[in-house]
């Protein structure tokens, strides 16, 4: 015979507990700019992740640009500079 469970949890519920842990201090701090902002902690929460990972994500393609730009200022500020491969064979030879 099949036993069902006697308490039925959301999924909101399960989501939470297998997703993330706050610790109690952190939790309290949440609630409490959910409180004071008269909205649903889960949504503050959401809306406070989805900030800090669209900032990292900016983040990192301001330094994929940048790194991508190094090359071209390097040449702008300091100019060409001759192969260094090829100094070195130069340098063996002598």
């Amino acid at each position: 015979m099949l036993e069902y469970p006697t308490k039925v949890e959301s999924p909101r519920k399960q989501f939470y507990d297998n997703c993330c842990h706050l610790s109690p201090e952190l939790e309290a701090i949440l609630r409490d700019k959910a409180a004071r902002q008269g909205q649903d902690v889960n949504l503050v929460a959401s809306k406070l992740l989805a900030t800090v990972l669209e900032k990292e994500h900016r983040n990192r393609q301001t330094a994929v640009v940048q790194a991508d730009e190094l090359p071209t200022q390097l040449l702008k500020t300091y100019g060409e500079f001759p192969d260094s491969v090829e100094l070195i064979r130069e340098d063996r030879s002598r």
